[in-house]
Formats: C-alpha cells, sequence, structure tokens
C-alpha cells in the first residue's frame, strides 16, 4: 500500500464504487491509497473541514455515519448545503477540533467514525456493505482543498 493520500470531491452524484474502487487500488492506477481525503469542505469557523477515511479497523468508535448521509450534505458540484452538516452527528466534533487547529494539517478524532458504505456494483444483483473510518481532518481557508497545498 502506497503512503499517498487520494484526494476526490464528493457530491450528490459521486458514484461511491467509482470513489471507493479508485482508493482501494481497484482500476486506473491501480495504486492502493493509505487514506482518502474528500475535497469537499465542510464550514467549521474560520476553516473549511476536508474528512479523511481511512479502513477500517476494530477498535472504539465515536458513533456511525451512512455515505448516503454524508454524500448528502454536498449538491453537484462539491459545495456544501447551509444546513446540512448539524444533522450528522460528528458535526460538533468536527467544529470543536477545527477551532484549535493550523491550516493544511491533518488532525485525528480521539475515536474515529464508523463510515458504512454501500456498493452496488454493475450487474450485482445485492448491493455489499463496506466498513471505512472517518479519521479526522484537514482544515483549510478555502472551500477546496488543493493537494499541492499538503505537499501531497
Amino acid at each position: 500500500m502506497s503512503d499517498a493520500e487520494f484526494s476526490a470531491f464528493l457530491t450528490a452524484d459521486t458514484s461511491p464504487v467509482a470513489l471507493f474502487e479508485r482508493f482501494e487500488g481497484r482500476g486506473y492506477d491501480e495504486t492502493r491509497y493509505a487514506r482518502l481525503i474528500i475535497r469537499s469542505g465542510i464550514p467549521t469557523g474560520e476553516y473549511y473541514s476536508h474528512l479523511v477515511i481511512e479502513r477500517f479497523r476494530e477498535g472504539d468508535a465515536a458513533g456511525s455515519v451512512s455515505f448516503a448521509d454524508l454524500q448528502d450534505m454536498f449538491d453537484g458540484y462539491g459545495y456544501f448545503k447551509a444546513g446540512k452538516g448539524s444533522g450528522l452527528p460528528f458535526f460538533e466534533d468536527l467544529k470543536k477540533f477545527a477551532e484549535s487547529v493550523d491550516d493544511n494539517r491533518l488532525f485525528r478524532f480521539s475515536k474515529p467514525w464508523r463510515l458504512s458504505v454501500l456498493l452496488q456494483f454493475p450487474g450485482w444483483a445485492k448491493a455489499e456493505e463496506k466498513k471505512y473510518l472517518i479519521t479526522g481532518a484537514v482544515p483549510s481557508v478555502g472551500k477546496d482543498l488543493i493537494p499541492s497545498d499538503r505537499g501531497a
């Protein structure tokens, strides 16, 4: 597995299959990335926070959220829809951490949030549920996190 980060926008129309297959290194360049960073920013006070997603591992979690609920926070262009974040359980954690961190530096939650992703592959009769973790975020002054700003 590469230590590289894969960054992608999350929109209302993002295909979870395409997003997570790329993250896992299946197809395209076959790089299996260490973490997925959502470039679409969530306003959290002075900064926008960009979620960090990593592979599932057993352990305590602060709670859980579905990919569909996460995706519902963004419009078709990857912009945060006003009023949507307050409905997600990790939003308060995100705002609290974003107040005390530096621009473009990854911070981790004390406990990750479980992320359930329903993957419906073309031609498959049944969808498959995969688990990942939202482990933290990267704050930035802009709505879009530019990977080159992080040295990634």
